[in-house]
């Protein structure tokens, strides 16, 4: 196999994952524009004749983009002069029209909304796609789940950066030497 043809593979991959990035932040983005709206469209509904919203969807979107849920001090009223504080999670309340609860709420939904527009957005930025193979490893290593921002990660990219180039000006030796090691 030549060297071309292995710049062929590089290209179909990436193709492959910009169209995987772009069709999967796609989904995301008019998935949680379509769950806002239907808890718009139920919030609005007086009768209540609009079914409520799957709150798993909308959580389960949110995570997606790091948005998390955080408790609320929120204070029932249990009747005349009777009431009782206690932390409320917003996301967990959700599909809900209390007020209180609805104040916290509705910025969460919003934010993750516009977090999910500037994720499919971010395909077609040339800066994104310069930064991700610029900050390959970092990338994978936060893909991974591993912290990202330590000094193992900077080592790993110093690594990469010097020898990256070495390995694109000797690509033919090391082709070479590799074919000869596995034959």
């Amino acid at each position: 196999m030549s060297v071309d043809v292995i710049f062929v593979y590089m290209f179909a991959f990436l193709l492959a994952i910009f169209l995987y990035r772009t069709t999967s932040t796609g989904l995301d983005y008019n998935s949680i524009k379509r769950e806002a709206n239907k808890f718009e469209n139920w919030l609005n509904d007086k009768d209540k004749l609009v079914k409520a919203p799957n709150g798993e969807v909308m959580r389960q979107l949110l995570k997606k983009v790091d948005i998390n849920d955080t408790p609320i001090a929120y204070t029932d009223v249990l009747g005349p002069r009777h009431y009782r504080n206690v932390a409320v999670a917003p996301l967990q309340s959700y599909p809900t029209a209390d007020r209180q609860v609805l104040k916290q709420l509705l910025p969460l939904i919003y934010q993750g909304v516009d977090a999910h527009q500037y994720k499919f957005h971010q395909n077609f930025n040339l800066m994104y796609w310069i930064d991700s193979v610029v900050f390959f490893p970092k990338c994978v290593i936060g893909y991974l789940g591993l912290n990202n921002d330590n000094v193992f990660t900077r080592v790993v990219n110093i690594l990469y950066w010097i020898f990256t180039p070495i390995l694109l000006l000797l690509r033919d030796k090391v082709w070479e030497i590799l074919m000869n090691l596995f034959s």
